[in-house]
């Protein structure tokens, strides 16, 4: 079975930059019993069918086994209605030109939803029973325009070429043109014959009507080769130029009698009737006489005579003495062919007249033609809806009033379509659109010409777009842009995201954000309109809100980081997670990101034993690999530490993979944290879990007489919580915590032992992660992620030596991440039950 998912530039189309993706008709098609050379599949919006979108899928990409099935997404494109209408057409041309071999469409439009996908299902119905490859005609189902005439011969199908060797293939039409191929074959019409002629029922080499004698009869065709016979008493030419009603006799002679008539002179100046020249057949005219009337010919001529030799003598010449227009000469001269007349132009200057009373002082061009002189004035018509004309063929001016419906301008601010009435006056419709949301429309103009308005009192608090921004409704029917008061910490512009539609966000449902794909997700049987989303120049989604309150988990993961711009206030009643885990792996939004010298170090392998992996860096250094049993260090903690402040924003770095030799499982390093700035115009009130917490490394798992190093844990990422009054409360749990690193494995005596993986970074404490130990008796344990204001701990060296025990080290702590918690105008103080993990300095400026 083959899928394919249509996006583009319709349907699958060029880059989906203009297409709806959050929905999609889930479609079916199905094609049985033939594979097309192309399939081509149509959109169009069921509101406006003019709207149309197309994608063609060449039979590349169509299966051909029995399990003839494509599956296609179908996305509508931007500014379509939700109700979409597809057509699936296929074709026997690559590039699905010339007629379709079947058209089907779906019963009725689908209506897509907001968001996700509608079923529906369509199925091909031509046949290709021979496999020939070409489809099959189906007489019973006008919708199928199949080429091959019989389905049931491969050898049968259009271009096929023609086989004559036996009865049975006499009546064939190979090529599928209508035309039986082979001579001798039954017909009925010579278009049922592929040499065009059908004889008596029989397909023949010729139409059997062009004997070699003029005696002989039609000809037969019974085995498809045509004969003529003799045909006694038929019509002929016995030779002589002179006879008519020639036959032939019963031995194929042809007689004739002497009847021919000779009565079509070879001029107008010979007699009607003349005689007949038997070895020629050449009839002879006489002369007419001088006074008969002829013509020469010559269109400059008249009242031409025969000369009595049979020749006619041309007349007297025509005269030319009626000039087209005043601007040529009275006198002109005849011209052969045509014989018209032509008279010289009189010069340029000449006085003349254009027949138009409203042009003065006409002069001629000199080239026959009479310009029109001065136009005649006539004074300004009284309104824009009146015309003033001049008669021509009086001279007078005339005022009439402009029709009905004429464009005119009644210099009125506040009406448009303004149109002339017929009767000389100009009026327009009240145009009066409120200048935002804030404000409604009086009915009526004001005496300057322009609108009025009142403030909309309902609309006050509301949200609203005035200048390309968005805004809230004043009191005073001022549409004031959202703004922050103070200035953000610089990973977003907070003007330029309120540029974007903005709406509240309540967080009603357990929500996931992937900053990736930018798609949302939601737990099951609960959803909630997603706001818009932006992505910076420096690759970092924003999400802005006017108000946003999260009652249920929120989450953010993805490659990239995310900031929350709320342009009023932020209360978060539950968690809001960036944090990366070991299992199930997850990795927080912008996990990764500017990690270049701080990722944890790879572990080493000795004898056959692996040494730990460093854990993850950021702020502070991680902690370093554990050694292997004979001493060999592990991977280095992470370096290159982030000197100080916020921006860029950037998430946790992993921690070092674990060493081992090929057969062994080396523990992996930990994710680090993901990287979150929550932005707040307002009050922002931390009430819940706030956490970039990193992942524990892996445990290193063994082979016989060879052991792997644990991985590294990864570090905590960075997190921002800013806000012009910030209020925390008892319940908040804010965490940055590295993970801790893996155990390495051990191979005594033959057994394996695994190590333990490291813990995660904490999401709501400031206690350290532990670090795996205890799966391998002689595997090094992993070194505690960081938190609070403990810092990262090193893995443990494997112990033991020798052929019998190997010991592989473990992976070291991942460091903690960095926290920003900011009041700008006021900040509550912290209560004892809070947890800021690593604390800020100072903990709220």
């Amino acid at each position: 079975m083959r899928h394919a998912w249509i996006a583009g530039c319709l349907l699958l189309l060029t880059a989906c930059s203009n297409k709806v993706t959050d929905s999609a008709v889930a479609l079916t098609v199905k094609y049985p019993g033939y594979t097309p050379l192309c399939l081509r599949v149509t959109a169009s919006d069921a509101a406006a069918s003019e709207r149309r979108s197309d994608e063609l899928i060449p039979q590349s990409k169509l299966a051909t086994d029995e399990d003839r099935t494509l599956i296609l997404a179908v996305y509508r494109e931007k500014g379509w209605s939700p109700q979409v209408q597809v057509e699936v057409a296929s074709y026997a041309t690559a590039d699905c030109t010339g007629p379709a071999i079947e058209t089907r469409q779906l019963a009725s439009a689908v209506t897509l939803p907001a968001k996700g996908s509608v079923p529906a299902a369509l199925e091909l119905l031509a046949q290709d029973v021979d496999k020939d490859g070409h489809a099959a005609r189906a007489s019973g189902d006008s919708a199928i325009q199949g080429s091959d005439c019989d389905d049931g011969r491969a050898t049968v199908h259009p271009g096929a070429t023609a086989v004559c060797d036996g009865a049975a293939n006499l009546g064939t039409d190979f090529n599928c043109d209508g035309k039986l191929d082979c001579n001798g074959g039954g017909c009925t019409s010579d278009e049922m014959c592929g040499s065009g002629f059908c004889v008596a029922g029989i397909c023949c080499d010729s139409a059997c009507d062009e004997p070699s004698s003029q005696c002989q009869g039609a000809g037969t065709c019974g085995t498809g080769t045509c004969v003529y016979p003799v045909n006694a008493g038929a019509s002929c030419d016995d030779g002589s130029k002179c006879t008519s009603a020639d036959t032939c006799d019963a031995s194929g002679t042809c007689v004739g009698t002497t009847t021919k008539t000779c009565n079509a002179p070879p001029g107008q100046c010979y007699a009607a009737a003349g005689t007949c020249e038997p070895a020629t057949g050449d009839c002879k005219y006489a002369p007419r006489p001088t006074t008969a009337s002829c013509d020469d010919g010559k269109k400059c001529t008249v009242d031409d005579r025969c000369d009595g030799s049979g020749t006619c003598a041309a007349g007297p010449a025509k005269t030319c003495n009626t000039p087209p227009n005043t601007c040529r000469e009275g006198t002109g001269t005849c011209v052969e062919p045509t014989g018209d007349c032509q008279y010289a132009l009189k010069p340029a200057n000449a006085a003349c007249d254009d027949g138009n009373k409203c042009t003065l002082d006409d002069k001629c061009n000199g080239g026959g033609m009479c310009v029109a002189g001065t136009a005649k004035t006539c004074d300004a018509p009284p309104t824009q809806c009146h015309l003033g004309t001049c008669e021509a063929s009086s001279g007078s001016c005339n005022y009439e009033p402009k029709p009905p419906a004429a464009t005119c301008d009644d210099g009125k601010v506040c009406t448009s379509s303004d149109k002339c009435d017929g009767a000389g006056s100009c009026g327009g419709t009240l145009d009066c659109p409120p200048p935002s949301l804030c404000k409604k429309a009086l009915a009526l103009c004001a005496a300057d010409g322009r609108c009025q308005f009142e403030v909309d009192s309902a609309q006050v608090g509301n949200l609203c777009r005035e200048a390309g921004k968005t805004g809230t409704c004043q009191a005073d029917g001022a549409c004031q842009p959202l703004q922050f008061s103070y200035a953000v910490t610089s990973n977003f512009d907070p003007v330029a995201i309120a540029s974007e539609p903005i709406g509240d966000l309540d967080v009603l449902c357990g929500a996931t954000f992937d900053s990736g794909t930018t798609v949302w997700t939601f737990a099951p049987g609960c959803s909630f309109t997603p706001p818009t989303h932006v992505v910076t120049g420096d690759d970092v989604v924003v999400i802005a809100v006017r108000n946003l309150t999260v009652n249920q988990p929120l989450r953010v993961v993805g490659s990239r980081p995310v900031v929350l711009a709320v342009y009023g206030d932020a209360t978060l009643n539950d968690e809001v997670l960036a944090h990366s885990a070991r299992e199930p792996l997850r990795r927080g939004a912008g996990s990764g990101v500017e990690c270049t010298g701080r990722t944890g170090g790879p572990g080493a392998v000795s004898g056959n034993d692996g040494s730990g992996g460093g854990g993850g860096g950021l702020a502070t250094e991680s902690g370093t690999g554990g050694a292997n049993d004979d001493g060999t260090p592990g991977g280095l903690k992470g370096g290159a530490l982030l000197t100080s402040g916020f921006s860029p924003l950037v998430g946790g770095c992993q921690g070092g993979a674990g060493g081992g030799i090929t057969g062994t499982t080396p523990g992996v390093g930990g994710p680090g944290g993901g990287a979150l700035q929550l932005s707040v115009a307002g009050t922002l009130t931390l009430g819940s879990v706030v956490s970039v917490s990193g992942a524990g490394g892996g445990g290193g798992d063994s082979t016989v007489n060879n052991a792997a190093g644990g991985g590294g844990g990864g570090s905590g990422g960075m997190l921002v919580l800013e806000a012009r009054n910030l209020v925390v409360e008892a319940s908040a749990r804010v965490t940055a915590n590295g993970g801790a690193g893996g155990e390495g494995s051990d191979s005594v005596g033959g057994t394996q032992s695994p190590g333990v993986a490291g813990a995660d970074g904490s999401l709501d404490t400031a206690t350290p992660g532990t670090g795996g130990d205890g799966g391998a008796a002689n595997g090094g344990g992993g070194g505690t992620g960081a938190a609070g204001s403990t810092g990262p701990g090193d893995g443990f060296a494997g112990t033991g030596s020798g052929g019998s025990t190997h010991g592989a080290g473990g992976g070291g702590g991942g460091a903690a991440g960095r926290i920003l918690l900011r009041g700008v105008t006021s900040c509550s103080a912290l209560p004892a039950g809070a947890i800021i993990s690593p604390a800020t300095s100072p903990n709220c400026p």
